[in-house]
This record gives C-alpha cells, sequence and structure tokens, in this order.
C-alpha cells in the first residue's frame, strides 16, 4: 500500500483513557474498536490492544519518501517550464 493513501484514510482522534474521567485532559491520536474509527491495520497490534508506533513511524518516514519524490517531479516540470518561457 502507498504509505500517503493509510496515513489520509485514517482519522485523529481526541479521547480520554478509560480510566480517566471527562475532566482530565483529552489525548489525541489514532482510537482501535469498532469499525466507526478509521484506524489503519498496518498500524495496530497483533492483539488489537494498542498501536505500534514503530509501524506508525515507519509508515510516516515512507510517506515523506513518497511526498519528496512528487516534489522533485514538481519542481522538475516546473523548471522545464520556465526553460521554455525563457526560449
Amino acid at each position: 500500500k502507498n504509505a500517503i493513501n493509510i496515513i489520509s484514510s485514517s482519522n485523529l482522534y481526541t479521547y480520554n483513557l478509560r480510566c480517566e474521567n471527562d475532566n482530565v485532559k483529552k489525548h489525541i491520536g489514532l482510537v482501535i474498536g469498532d469499525d466507526i474509527y478509521s484506524t489503519p491495520d498496518e498500524v495496530i497490534t497483533k492483539d488489537k490492544q494498542g498501536i505500534d508506533l514503530y509501524s506508525m513511524i515507519s509508515i510516516a518516514w515512507q510517506a515523506i519518501k513518497e511526498q519528496q519524490e512528487i516534489i522533485n517531479n514538481l519542481q522538475e516540470r516546473i523548471e522545464a517550464l520556465e526553460r521554455k518561457e525563457e526560449k
């Protein structure tokens, strides 16, 4: 799967841990649970009880590489167009 798509298809949520009441500052992150949450399987632990931060960081790293490739391609296209205009 494309890392950018994995990230784009997920949502961050604000939440309290089960042991916290609503007066506690909320956390921000991915949520595991019913199908109502859009947390990618790639970052959920095998036992489905947590988020695998190493996998999450690795996907983010790959997404940065994918975005950089897009940026480089766009930069090359811009430079080619600018050269055409100079002629």
